[in-house]
C-alpha cells in the first residue's frame, strides 16, 4: 500500500503553520483596503478548517496541496500585486488572478462536496454533479463580488470597478475560465478515481 506523503501529525502541524499565514495575510488585506483578497482568505481559512472541526468524527482530510495553492494565490495578490506594485506594472496581473480566484473557488466547490459526502455517507453523488456543483459554486461567488464592487462604488463612490463594465465583464470572463479549468480538470480526477476503485 501507497505511504502517505506527510505522516497525520505532520500534515497538523503544517496546516496550522499555513492557516497562521493566511490569517496574518488577510488582516494585512483588510487593513490595506483590499477586501476582496481578505474575504477569500477567511473563506479558505474557513473551508480548509472544517476538517479539523469535524475530523475525530468524520475522520475528514483536505488535500494539503490545496493549502500550499491558496497561500500562493495570497502571495501573488498581497505581495507581488500591492507591494511589488505588479497590479500597475502588468496589465494582465489583475486577469491572472480573477484566473486564479475561480481556480481556487473550484477547488472550494469540490473540497465542499468531500465534506457533505463525509457527513453522510449513504448520499451517492455523480462526478457530473460535483463538478456542476464545484463550476457554479466558483462563479456564483465571483459574480457576488462583482455586485458587492459596484454597491461599494454606487454607495460609497470607490473606484472597485475601476474602468466599470468592461472591468467587470473581464473579472467575470476569467473567474469563470478560472473555474472551468479547474473543474474539468476535477472532472477528470472524480472518473479515473472511480474507474480505479
Amino acid at each position: 500500500m501507497e505511504q502517505p506523503i506527510f505522516s497525520k501529525q505532520k500534515h497538523t502541524i503544517l496546516s496550522l503553520l499555513l492557516k497562521m499565514v493566511m490569517f496574518i495575510g488577510a488582516i494585512f488585506c483588510f487593513a490595506l483596503g483590499h477586501y476582496m483578497l481578505g474575504f477569500y482568505t477567511l473563506v479558505i481559512i474557513f473551508i480548509s478548517s472544517l476538517p479539523m472541526l469535524v475530523g475525530k468524527r468524520f475522520h475528514l482530510q483536505f488535500p494539503t496541496e490545496f493549502e500550499f495553492i491558496a497561500v500562493g494565490f495570497i502571495f501573488a495578490t498581497l505581495y507581488l500585486g500591492n507591494i511589488q506594485d505588479f497590479y500597475n506594472r502588468f496589465w494582465w496581473w489583475d486577469k491572472l488572478l480573477h484566473g486564479s480566484s475561480g481556480v481556487i473557488l473550484g477547488i472550494l466547490g469540490f473540497n465542499l462536496i468531500i465534506l457533505v459526502k463525509s457527513c453522510n455517507r449513504t448520499m451517492v453523488l455523480t462526478p457530473f454533479f460535483s463538478t456542476l456543483f464545484a463550476f457554479l459554486f466558483a462563479i456564483t461567488l465571483g459574480t457576488i463580488w462583482e455586485i458587492f464592487e459596484f454597491t461599494m462604488d454606487e454607495f460609497f463612490e470607490l473606484s472597485m470597478q475601476k474602468s466599470s463594465l468592461e472591468d467587470t465583464m473581464w473579472d467575470l470572463i476569467m473567474d469563470t475560465a478560472g473555474a472551468l479549468s479547474m473543474t474539468i480538470f476535477g472532472y477528470n480526477r472524480l472518473i479515473k478515481s472511480e474507474s480505479n476503485s
